[in-house]
């Protein structure tokens, strides 16, 4: 086994130990309403460990840990707000550990895999870069994709009047993804990704994100491709839900097939049941002749949403 092999793996280990403590302070704080402070203190230690692992497991824990957290004003003698705080952090690590397995797959299977995009442009050359229409539900509709070039044709469009049809909040870029693509990792400090995380984290005004993308095959077996990073990033009833309205409105959805898992929006800001998070990629066909069909059908999904 070579060395970069080895250092995986202790990272990996040493995760799934952390892991196993927070769940366990999770459980005790549930049960006896205080924090134990020998878990406390096996978690500081195993952080300590995983710091002289290298750049590496901390990268991994920034990745994936929202930055949110870091500002919201916790009431550390608040159990509820506590039980929060330590759930979001349990899931992410169950995110970075899923994500161990997820690239191996990808490997072996040759499945497409989500690359990193980093941007070189100031915010304040790139202008506002985002619309934002206010909701009066718990939803927010995401298109990231919208603007010229590359864009994901009449993205825009389904994404505003399913927004309309169903009272939801809806961002929308106004900037080409050849500057700054908003659904990769890199693009997380950016305006567009900080309002989703206010909304969702900070403000609680959002517990469902359906994030819209297109598809240019020319030959697809499916409608659509639902991506919830293999069920972590939203609820199986409301994954189970979606599949029922597509299927009254007679439109063929696949589940993550060939490697549709979501992209950073998905795996980045989903933490059920805080925040749910659907990636949905809608075929040539269904956004360019049925439009109007699914349009119909994620507004009929997000009226029968119960929060």
């Amino acid at each position: 086994m070579g060395i970069g092999l080895i250092e995986k793996h202790t990272e990996f280990l040493q995760l799934i130990k952390l892991h196993s403590d927070i769940s366990k302070m999770e459980i005790i704080l549930k049960r006896e309403k205080q924090i134990d402070n020998v878990i406390l203190s096996s978690i500081i230690n195993r952080l300590k460990a995983m710091n002289l692992l290298g750049e590496s497991t901390s990268r991994s824990l920034l990745n994936h840990i929202p930055l949110e957290i870091f500002f919201i004003e916790w009431n550390m003698t608040d159990n509820h707000d506590l039980l929060k705080l330590i759930k979001i952090i349990r899931m992410s690590l169950e995110k970075i550990i899923l994500s161990f397995g997820i690239k191996k797959a990808q490997r072996k299977l040759s499945l497409r895999q989500e690359t990193e995009a980093y941007f070189y442009f100031p915010f304040e050359r790139l202008g506002v870069g985002y619309l934002l229409i206010r909701g009066q539900n718990k939803v927010l509709i995401t298109a990231p994709h919208a603007k010229e070039p590359l864009s994901d044709d009449n993205i825009r469009t389904i994404a505003e009047k399913v927004a309309i049809k169903s009272k939801s909040w809806a961002l929308i870029s106004t900037i080409s993804r050849i500057y700054i693509d908003y659904n990769r990792l890199g693009s997380r400090l950016s305006p567009f990704r900080r309002i989703i995380e206010k909304l969702a984290l900070s403000e609680r005004k959002i517990r469902m994100i359906i994030d819209l993308h297109g598809r240019n095959q020319t030959f697809e077996e499916y409608d659509v491709e639902i991506g919830a990073m293999c069920g972590f990033s939203a609820k199986p009833k409301a994954l189970n839900l979606l599949q029922e309205v597509f299927n009254r409105h007679k439109i063929k959805a696949g589940f993550e097939e060939k490697g549709y898992i979501g992209g950073d929006i998905t795996q980045y800001n989903g933490i059920p049941p805080f925040v749910n998070v659907i990636q949905l990629e809608l075929s040539d066909r269904i956004r360019k002749r049925n439009s109007k069909r699914i349009i119909s059908a994620i507004s009929e999904f997000i009226a029968a949403l119960k929060f």
